[in-house]
């Protein structure tokens, strides 16, 4: 596989882990919001809730080093 192929692969899956990413954290967001909501403890969800946002966060600065090296002549 070419590296220009390669790195339009890891673009595609990088892609699908940060929309896999954004459904997770709004399912969690979800949790977190009716914890809060009945009253019970959610620091552990919260906790959770940011680290999920980090990952996120990560995700992109890879799709972003990607779309760079693609951009490369």
């Amino acid at each position: 596989m070419a590296q220009e192929e390669k790195e339009s692969s890891d673009l595609a899956l990088a892609d699908r882990h940060i929309v896999e990413a954004r459904a997770r954290i709004a399912l969690q967001q979800a949790r977190v919001d009716a914890l809060i909501a009945s009253g019970s403890g959610s620091d552990q969800a919260t906790d959770l809730l940011k680290t999920m946002e980090q990952t996120l966060d990560q995700f992109l600065a890879h799709r972003a080093t990607i779309v760079e090296k693609l951009e490369r002549p």
